[in-house]
């Protein structure tokens, strides 16, 4: 689950939080006349509303304009609410104390929010990139000590990224708090425009704070449907899923959205428990997976250990990384995760673990399955 310090770091930003989910942004007034067509314009509005974002003059934001160091210091300073630190400062670039981002520069080098370029560079004036941006978000919400550095995020251009942000990448795309370019890439190096930090910084608010909103009632839905599967029991189950959506089948951690299998509620209801599907191919030998639909909740690609007892448990937090992509944010981005994991042994050399992912999407303010996701190391 959130760590002690995402929670500690959600009651710190709590003002920010609440206020964000209260901003109706499809009918508010924009208040640059520049946002209009942005796609970051939701998030524009919101942090807007909540005096994180101020515009540039002239009544524009500049949406496409680089966003500088300074500037999205500026945006960590105001979410947690610190006051600007007067000096000195120990940066270079950052000596004019009449300049609008002196004291913030200072307050997020104080914090740890942000450290500078080298012991005595700041980078005022320099475009933040996504790695940049990402390393500031983990220190943002108090994540920085689970930081892995050796873990290699699960993107195809992960040997990109920079090495010392590596780890930072992988935790945030791990918790979902930051999302890849849609192309499987990470784009570590890619200067980010005023509305992409935004964005950015905005989807890691709020996702964070709908931790607290909703985990209780997703963990109770979990131990539901961990009951249904168990019981490989299709008709219970259908109660638990998604009305418009179903409930896709994943065998391995990378979600296949063209050939995993979906099942409707009225399917489970109805479903023919003698007929035999074909659930993907096992890694390795590339044979087809085909089971009934009772055989294949039974199997380890299901329910083939007993979750309901597994010594670690998680709410949004992938506990393991395999050597199979994990792309679950990418296909379930505004979804909610509980992860069920028996950890492998020395013996094995930590590769026979095994996990059951349940992902979880509202519809008219019910929280109903959507994925069920097996990972274990592959051949």
């Amino acid at each position: 689950m959130f760590k002690r310090a995402a929670r500690l770091a959600a009651g710190l930003l709590s003002a920010t939080l609440f206020g964000l989910s209260s901003i109706p942004a499809a009918t508010a007034a924009d208040p640059f006349i520049d946002i209009a067509d942005s796609y970051a314009r939701e998030a524009i509005i919101a942090l807007h509303a909540q005096g994180l974002v101020h515009g540039v003059g002239g009544g524009r934001f500049a949406p496409r304009a680089p966003m500088t160091r300074e500037q999205f210091a500026a945006l960590l300073v105001r979410a947690m609410g610190l006051d600007e630190e007067p000096g000195p400062s120990r940066f270079a670039d950052n000596a004019d104390p009449s300049a609008w981002y002196y004291g913030i520069v200072n307050a997020a080098a104080a914090h740890g929010l942000m450290i500078g370029l080298s012991d005595n560079t700041f980078g005022v004036g320099r475009t933040i990139t996504r790695e940049q941006a990402v390393v500031t978000i983990i220190r943002l919400v108090g994540l920085e000590e689970y930081v892995d550095p050796e873990a290699m995020p699960a993107f195809a251009d992960a040997y990109q990224i920079s090495p010392w942000a590596r780890g930072y990448v992988a935790l945030a795309q791990d918790t979902g708090l930051v999302l890849g370019m849609g192309d499987s890439t990470f784009a570590g190096s890619l200067e980010l425009t005023r509305e992409m930090a935004v964005q950015m910084l905005y989807r890691a608010l709020i996702r964070l704070g709908e931790l607290s909103e909703s985990e209780e009632e997703i963990w109770l839905r979990a131990v539901e449907v961990l009951d249904a599967l168990e019981q490989a029991d299709p008709v219970r189950l259908a109660d638990l899923v998604h009305p418009e959506k179903g409930v896709r089948f994943s065998p391995y951690a990378y979600i296949d959205v063209t050939w995993d299998l979906v099942f409707w509620p009225e399917e489970l209801r109805e479903l023919d428990p003698d007929l035999v599907f074909e659930w993907g191919f096992y890694e390795g030998s590339g044979n087809p997976i085909q089971m009934t639909f009772s055989k294949y909740l039974r199997s380890d690609f299901v329910y083939g250990r007993d979750y309901k007892n597994a010594p670690d448990v998680s709410f949004d937090w992938v506990l393991v990384r395999g050597n199979v992509p994990n792309n679950i944010w990418e296909v379930y981005p505004d979804a909610h995760v509980v992860e069920f994991h028996f950890p492998g042994s020395p013996q094995w050399n930590w590769m026979d673990y095994s996990s059951l992912r349940l992902v979880f999407e509202e519809a008219e303010g019910e929280w109903y399955l959507v994925g069920v996701i097996s990972d274990r190391w592959t051949i």
